[in-house]
């Protein structure tokens, strides 16, 4: 079902539905209520979601912001071109708790990005989602673009090309957002290439300062 129709996944996440593999038998019967022809013209024998061997995990370096070698203020090992570092006990706000001593930021409504060229390469016929605990910065208000892309030329961020990308808005508390998700087919340009994970930037989106922490890129089957 999810293989012949690759629109579901996307449009039930950026309606805030868990699109992790165990749900999906949950959203396939849920679109199959509401739009019941089109289901049956694609089900096989019955409308239900199938999950393989999930995929190994994926590797965001320093996704959690502890591990710098810069001053408070400083950049963000592994990541780039823009960013930087605090620590939440210098910035208290709600939800922090569980996040570490460290977290990211950057000024999202201006020309920065912050990303990640993976090790990790595209596969045919996977889902990817990458999200992460977002915060509205020093005014407690913005938006976030999320964005997956490949990069053009191994080992270069700069070669960054967007595949999918969602705008979520922020507030006063530390929360966990959806995040984007891409899925892959059985062709493509993006296949065999370095995944990037970027959040992006006022031309994008974005807008304020943000803070983020915590990210991470799930990869799981159709």
């Amino acid at each position: 079902m999810l293989t012949q129709r690759t629109d579901i996944l996307p449009f039930y996440a950026s309606n805030g539905w868990d699109t992790a593999c165990g749900n999906r038998d949950s959203i396939v019967n849920n679109w199959c209520g509401i739009d019941p022809a089109s289901c049956n013209a694609v089900r096989s024998g019955s409308c239900s979601a199938t999950c393989g061997t999930p995929p190994p995990p994926l590797t965001i370096t320093n996704a959690q912001i502890e591990a710098v070698t810069t001053p408070q203020f400083g950049r963000i090992d592994g990541f780039g071109p823009y960013g930087g570092w605090a620590l939440h006990s210098s910035y208290p706000r709600s939800g922090n708790s569980g996040l570490g001593q460290r977290f990211g930021f950057y000024s999202a409504g201006a020309s920065e990005t912050v990303g990640q060229v993976l090790s990790a390469r595209f596969a045919a016929n996977r889902v990817y989602t990458f999200r992460s605990f977002a915060q509205g910065g020093g005014d407690n208000t913005g938006t976030v673009p999320y964005e997956i892309g490949y990069a053009a030329t191994d080992g270069v961020l700069s070669s960054f090309r967007l595949l999918a990308r969602r705008v979520h808005s922020t507030g006063a508390g530390w929360v966990k957002t959806s995040g984007v998700t891409y899925i892959t087919g059985s062709t493509g340009a993006e296949l065999g290439k370095q995944i990037i994970v970027r959040l992006g930037d006022g031309a994008a989106g974005g807008s304020s300062d943000i803070w983020f922490d915590n990210l991470e890129l799930v990869p799981t089957v159709p």
